[in-house]
């Protein structure tokens, strides 16, 4: 570890060192990254349900 790095991640498959400035800005959890991929999940999911339902209607 450098110098600077001394607060290690939270919630991930792998720990990793951040630096001190990252942590004062909230950057020793994985949390928000794991919430931003699930919702960037949960808008392809909804889309492609999106397009499906206008599909089923356009067949009627």
């Amino acid at each position: 570890m450098c110098g600077d790095c001394c607060e290690l991640t939270d919630g991930g498959a792998t720990t990793f060192a951040l630096c001190l400035t990252c942590v004062k800005r909230g950057g020793a959890t994985l949390a928000p990254a794991w919430r931003d991929l699930l919702g960037w999940l949960g808008v392809i999911i909804g889309g492609l349900i999106a397009i499906v339902a206008i599909l089923v209607m356009l067949r009627r």
